[in-house]
């Protein structure tokens, strides 16, 4: 594991991903940069980040499971599940919440 320093580092390496496994702001950032964002936060196993479930996560602050409590476990097998989910994410569907996060800002 790396110890990173700056956001300009966080930016650089989010884009260079394919998928992101994250909370909070590294999820949120993720989604602003149309990548396929994994929310696994303090409240667990979030989930795949769809244009069906982007305000319940925005809302909830990409910490985690939607309702969930804090230090909520999961399964890895529930993880995998997610990430060949994040397969079939389509462009205009990462476009759609990266503009729903740019509109979200300006309210």
């Amino acid at each position: 594991m790396d110890y990173i320093s700056s956001e300009s580092e966080i930016g650089k390496l989010i884009e260079e991903a394919d998928l992101i496994i994250g909370a909070g702001i590294t999820a949120y950032e993720g989604v602003l940069r149309r990548k396929p964002v994994i929310v696994v936060g303090d409240y667990g196993l979030g989930g795949l980040v769809t244009p069906d479930t982007f305000r319940k996560h925005y809302n909830n602050r990409f910490r985690g499971k939607i309702n969930g409590v804090r230090n909520e476990s999961f399964s890895l097998e529930n993880l995998e599940k997610e990430i060949y989910k994040s397969f079939n994410l389509t462009f205009q569907e990462l476009q759609m919440m990266s503009n729903q996060t740019i509109t979200l800002q300006n309210i």
